[in-house]
C-alpha cells in the first residue's frame, strides 16, 4: 500500500472515531436521562426550571417555568440528545460502508457527522450554558453548579 493510501486510510479511521464521540455522548445521555428520569426531574430539572434552587433571589422569579412544563422540557432536551446520537450513528455506519469508496463519497458521509456535532454543540451549549446558566441562573445555586461543567464537557468533546 502506498504512503498516500495509508495516510488516507488513517484519516478515514480518525474520522470514524471522531464521529463515535457524539454518537456515544448522545445515546448515553438519552439512556442516562430515561433510566433515572424521576430522580433527575425532581432533583435537577425542577429546581432549575422553576428557580426553586434560588431561594434568596426572588427578583428572578419571573423567569421561572411552571412545574407542569418540567417533564415536557426535559423530554424535549432528551429527545434532541437522542437525535444527536442517532444522526452520529448513521454517520458512523455510512462512513464504514463508504470506507473504501471514492473520497467524495466518504466526505459526504462525514458531513452527516458534522451535522451531528453541530446539533450536539448547539444543544449542549444552548440548553446548559445559555438557558441553564444565564436564564435559569444555575451558577447561583450551590446544588446546580455542575450543570455548566457538564455542558462544557459535552460541548468541548463534540466540538473537537
Amino acid at each position: 500500500m502506498s504512503s498516500s493510501r495509508t495516510a488516507s486510510a488513517i484519516d478515514r479511521v480518525f474520522a470514524v472515531l471522531l464521529a463515535v464521540i457524539p454518537m456515544g455522548m448522545g445515546l448515553l445521555a438519552f439512556v442516562n436521562n430515561i433510566s433515572d428520569w424521576n430522580h433527575s426531574v425532581v432533583e435537577v430539572i425542577t429546581p432549575l426550571l422553576t428557580l426553586t434552587g434560588l431561594r434568596d433571589a426572588t427578583q428572578f422569579s419571573w423567569r421561572a417555568f411552571p412545574s407542569g412544563l418540567v417533564p415536557v422540557c426535559y423530554g424535549f432536551v432528551t429527545s434532541i440528545e437522542q437525535t444527536v446520537g442517532i444522526v452520529a450513528l448513521v454517520s458512523v455506519a455510512t462512513m464504514l460502508r463508504k470506507f473504501r469508496a471514492a473520497p467524495a463519497d466518504f466526505i459526504a458521509a462525514c458531513r452527516i457527522a458534522q451535522r451531528a456535532c453541530t446539533l450536539g454543540v448547539i444543544t449542549w451549549l444552548l440548553y446548559f450554558f445559555v438557558l441553564g446558566g444565564d436564564w435559569f441562573l444555575s451558577w447561583k445555586s450551590k446544588s446546580l453548579l455542575f450543570i455548566q461543567s457538564d455542558a462544557l464537557m459535552y460541548a468541548s468533546a463534540v466540538a473537537f
